[in-house]
């Protein structure tokens, strides 16, 4: 578990930046074509991609309403309905469901640590800011990431999104030493360790983001870049954005690791 497993912002905050993803998010499908491929997803375009992050936002937003889950009925925008208005009403229902919702009311979730309406804040704020990455590549621009955020995402991606592929497929990272992550234009740094403990195959031990340079030391391998390179390389959309971070030591065990589904 990394030292933020509740995330860097308050639910407010991540509320303004969800709207702020999903108003580039439309802005990408305004200058598009609607019709244009998408190099990062390439079974989609750029309005299946704008139809699927509305999706999960109503997801979401009848999750945080009742407080249960997963089983919710799919919204589908209809046969040539304008799929940029459809989508900014679903990302608006979501904005009031977790406005008007205490952040602690208890909700499902996934992940080991939070299961109450915060969660949901900082899931979907990352859900859009990744899908907006997505499109403003797939229209030639070249996106920008808040060094901050993305340390969050980072962390997002160890303490949650590594659990639920764990939960929905039965895989865990290849990892058979630890490896550092680290930012090159920030403090934190991350350090991944094999469980040694479990006989069956278990999600890695995460420390960080504020790490002693003892254990930063025990790695094998380290990964380094930008704060908002490692958030795109553990989402795989770092060599489509031309950000590649820099590998330093075992590169054997740090592309092993990178190569792992680390997300759904």
């Amino acid at each position: 578990m990394t030292d933020l497993p509740h995330g860097v912002f308050d639910p407010a905050t991540y509320q303004r930046l969800l709207r702020a993803h999903g108003d580039a998010l439309l802005d990408a499908l305004a200058t598009g074509p609607s019709t244009t491929k998408v190099p990062t997803c390439p079974d989609w375009t750029l309005r299946d991609l704008v139809h699927h992050v509305g999706q999960i936002h109503h997801w979401a937003t009848a999750i945080v309403r009742t407080g249960t889950g997963p089983n919710h009925p799919q919204l589908h925008a209809e046969e040539g309905e304008d799929v940029g208005e459809w989508y900014a009403e679903r990302l608006q229902n979501l904005l009031d469901a977790l406005a008007q919702t205490d952040p602690d009311t208890p909700t499902w979730g996934f992940g080991p640590c939070c299961r109450t309406a915060r969660f949901w804040s900082r899931r979907q704020t990352h859900e859009a800011g990744m899908h907006r990455v997505d499109a403003e590549l797939a229209i030639g621009r070249s996106p920008l990431v808040d060094p901050i955020l993305a340390v969050d995402g980072v962390s997002e991606v160890f303490d949650v999104m590594m659990a639920r592929v764990a939960e929905r497929t039965g895989t865990t990272p290849t990892l058979p030493a630890p490896v550092l992550l680290e930012c090159t234009d920030r403090p934190e740094r991350w350090l991944l360790c094999p469980d040694d403990g479990s006989d069956a195959p278990a999600l890695p031990k995460t420390l960080g983001p504020d790490l002693p340079d003892d254990l930063a030391a025990t790695a094998v391998a380290a990964v380094r870049g930008r704060a908002g390179d490692l958030w795109l390389a553990l989402w795989g959309r770092d060599v489509a954005a031309g950000c590649t971070p820099m590998i330093d030591g075992d590169a054997e065990v740090a592309r092993a690791l990178l190569a792992s589904r680390l997300v759904p």
